[in-house]
């Protein structure tokens, strides 16, 4: 929320923490990993996720890219300089109930920025 409301816009794009990765999937591939968790048989743990990971920064260089602002820059506001990577491992929820997600990140993000989700 904090990038989508500074796009479009003029100067430094402003995040608290450029560094931490997570793994980024579509609110609908979630609610349909779900549903197919809800409606399957198998029980356990099953993370919902694309097994790749990108940077705050990768999301806001890409959202600006979107936007028509390539080349924007990216400023960390408050950097903490700590590691921290979310990524998950989605194998088991390929594996029982056929889920993977099916929209790419960059078409995932510019269906948000175009409030078309």
């Amino acid at each position: 929320g904090d990038i989508l409301a500074q796009l479009p816009g003029a100067g430094p794009l402003l995040v608290r923490d450029d560094a931490p990765v997570r793994d980024f999937v579509e609110v609908r591939d979630v609610a349909e990993g779900l549903l197919r968790i809800a409606r399957g048989t198998s029980t356990g743990i099953f993370n919902l996720g694309s097994g790749v990971g990108h940077s705050v920064r990768e999301i806001a260089t890409l959202l600006c890219e979107e936007a028509g602002e390539p080349g924007r820059e990216v400023r960390a506001t408050r950097p903490t300089g700590r590691r921290s990577s979310l990524v998950l491992d989605a194998a088991p929820a390929r594996e029982h109930f056929g889920w993977r997600p099916s929209v790419p990140l960059r078409d995932g993000l510019r269906q948000l920025l175009n409030g078309t989700r």
